[in-house]
């Protein structure tokens, strides 16, 4: 079975191919742009106190950071939207070692800036035990260092084909976090954060899982 990023690598050529030329390269126009705003991101940092939040879960309930740490470590996980294949693909990857995850008491927690409609799609589609919460305007990606507005090539890419994401009170919001991950203990304490500013490569959930582990203090498994 191939690794997730050759499942990435693959999904951005066949992206490119099936691309006019125009439309290529108005799109590496928007990576560029996307990895340089990127770049220029200051995550927050293992051993700070992530910022607290009350954000609706995917049935509209207004769920908070302390309420989701009342039952154990929370691993806070930042991606762009039911629209973003490489999203799709991702959240594939953590539904096949949901369980993993599970037995090691840590609750998946996954923020996108979809609506609660959007999100109990994705819902739907992956374990039932995951929590998908809705930041609209990614404001709660902000407060984490993980946002960036998007820059005209990118509304431009977006808008030509028809993607992006969902609207704020009615109109778009050119707001997006890229791929990260927080591990945040009982008592609001980061204690693992990684952060990829090239939205088409991901950690692959095997690999956290170790890293979540370890920052856990877990041995691991004989």
């Amino acid at each position: 079975m191939p690794t997730l990023q050759e499942e990435l690598d693959a999904l951005e050529a066949e992206i490119m191919a099936a691309l006019p030329p125009n439309l290529q390269s108005v799109r590496s126009a928007s990576t560029t742009s996307l990895l340089e705003r990127a770049a220029r991101l200051k995550p927050m940092a293992v051993g700070e106190q992530a910022p607290s939040f009350t954000l609706p879960d995917a049935d509209g309930v207004a769920t908070s950071l302390d309420s989701l740490l009342s039952h154990g470590p929370v691993l806070l996980h930042f991606y762009r939207g039911h629209w973003c294949s490489f999203c799709q693909r991702e959240l594939d990857a953590f539904t096949r070692l949901a369980a993993q995850f599970h037995t090691l008491g840590v609750r998946l927690v996954f923020v996108s800036p979809d609506s609660p409609d959007r999100s109990a799609e994705f819902r739907r589609a992956h374990d039932p035990g995951f929590v998908f919460l809705a930041d609209l305007g990614a404001k709660v990606a902000g407060a984490y260092g993980v946002q960036i507005e998007l820059g005209q090539p990118s509304r431009q890419f977006y808008e030509s084909v028809g993607l992006g994401p969902s609207p704020c009170d009615g109109r778009p919001a050119w707001a997006l976090p890229t791929p990260s991950s927080f591990l945040i203990v009982p008592g609001g304490e980061i204690r693992l954060s990684h952060h990829e500013t090239d939205h088409r490569q991901r950690l692959d959930p095997a690999e956290l899982l170790v890293k979540v582990r370890a920052a856990l203090g877990l041995a691991a498994p004989g």
